[in-house]
């Protein structure tokens, strides 16, 4: 046949077949005959030896493929994407649906406001005589049982959504839900203190500075992190495709220092994004805090407006404002980044050629066919290039029901066939 062939395989039974072998032994490769390779020991047969720190060393320093640094450069696209892209959120909303979208923002109002009214209803149970006390513990004692379950169902199929939908989805709503949770607290706060107001605009400040600084760092982080953990199944994947060669030459204990190498690196980013989501608590809790010791001072300086009621009240909403924004603000940071994939979709889209179809293409009807009526027009056919044509200029017209025998070269005739009018070949 005159061809070489390379077998490589961990059983001796095909060693007679071949006419030269190379066997991994002891770190290094021996060059044996067939005949005297029973003989293991023998010193006389050819062996040569390799350098198992300078094969490592360039194994380890192999450059990455080009589909690791592919996907790499792709996430970097997407973390540093600009921020605040309205046509990427206008062709996401597009794609989910206005209706859908309109929808979820009515649903996610509706639960904002009964969230964050049961906090008033808390002010008039506060406000009225004993006599109409047992209603709003009978009220509220439903409300807590309604509660507990709603939240261990929350909490099992939010595994379940988290698996399926993965993070945009979930973070979108995510957001629209402390929006208008936000947005509940802030005009329930502010109708029970108005002198609130004056602080809105300096909070609205202090947030969009915290938020950007967070968005920054966290997208950073979040690169690297992908980075890292690139990099990390690199490793993984090139241990477990090369198993055989790494135990052949054992290299074991020297791969499983690099993979745990590996393992360390990628833990540093996510330690770094805790810390950074700390921070992002520690400063929104003295954000607070300072709202918190104006409220205060506000009540001391108008105390004779201010009730005891209205005081507690609001300091309640107070600490629940800083929970809810600090989910907003995490919520929009994992939004910001998961739309950097929407936002290259979007790219895809309007940079690519679409390919249209053949303007001179035949778009038959869905009843088609509706009559078994065959036409042939100057037809030629051959069995093979090399060979005279069979047919030449062949013209046939076969009408619904007709009967035709097609007879080959052989002289024997073919199985007739029906089409779909009920008509036979």
């Amino acid at each position: 046949m005159a061809t070489t062939v390379f077998l490589i395989t961990n059983s001796r039974k095909l060693d007679s077949f071949a006419d030269k072998l190379l066997v991994l032994q002891d770190s290094c490769i021996h060059l044996r005959d067939p005949s005297s390779f029973e003989d293991t020991e023998d010193s006389s047969a050819p062996s040569i030896s390799i350098d198992t720190d300078n094969l490592k060393s360039e194994l380890i320093e192999t450059p990455k493929p080009k589909g690791v640094n592919h996907r790499i450069k792709d996430a970097a696209d997407d973390i540093t994407r600009a921020t605040g892209d309205i046509a990427v959120y206008g062709y996401y909303v597009g794609s989910i649906g206005r209706l859908n979208a309109l929808l979820m923002s009515g649903c996610t109002a509706a639960y904002s406001f009964c969230l964050t009214f049961s906090q008033y209803i808390l002010k008039w149970a506060t406000e009225s005589p004993p006599e109409k006390l047992k209603i709003y513990m009978a009220l509220y004692a439903a409300i807590s049982f309604i509660a507990w379950v709603a939240t261990n169902g929350t909490m099992w199929f939010g595994q379940d959504i988290n698996l399926v939908d993965k993070q945009l989805p979930p973070a979108l709503a995510n957001l629209n839900n402390q929006i208008f949770k936000l947005l509940m607290q802030l005009v329930l706060l502010l109708s029970v203190q108005p002198i609130m107001v004056v602080t809105v605009p300096s909070c609205f400040m202090s947030v969009y500075f915290i938020q950007k600084i967070y968005l920054r760092t966290s997208r950073q982080l979040r690169f690297l992190d992908l980075e890292s953990r690139s990099q990390l199944y690199t490793s993984f994947l090139d241990t477990t495709s090369g198993v055989t060669t790494i135990r052949a030459f054992g290299w074991k204990e020297k791969f499983k220092d690099e993979n745990i190498r590996a393992i360390d690196i990628s833990q540093k980013p996510f330690y770094l994004l805790l810390c950074l989501q700390c921070w992002l608590k520690v400063v929104l809790d003295c954000l607070m805090a300072i709202i918190a010791i104006d409220l205060i001072a506000l009540t001391v300086m108008y105390r004779n407006t201010v009730t005891g009621v209205d005081l507690g009240l609001s300091l309640n909403l107070i600490i629940l404002a800083n929970t809810t924004l600090l989910r907003l603000v995490q919520s929009w940071t994992s939004l910001e980044t998961s739309l950097g994939a929407i936002a290259r979709l979007k790219n895809i889209q309007e940079s690519v050629p679409s390919q249209e179809r053949d303007p001179y293409a035949v778009d038959p009807g869905p009843r088609w066919p509706s009559l078994g009526d065959v036409r042939l027009e100057e037809v030629s056919a051959s069995y093979s290039q090399s060979l005279k044509l069979a047919l030449r200029n062949v013209s046939l017209s076969i009408n619904p029901g007709q009967k035709l025998i097609v007879v080959g070269r052989t002289g024997s005739s073919s199985t007739p066939d029906k089409d779909q009018s009920g008509s036979t070949m």
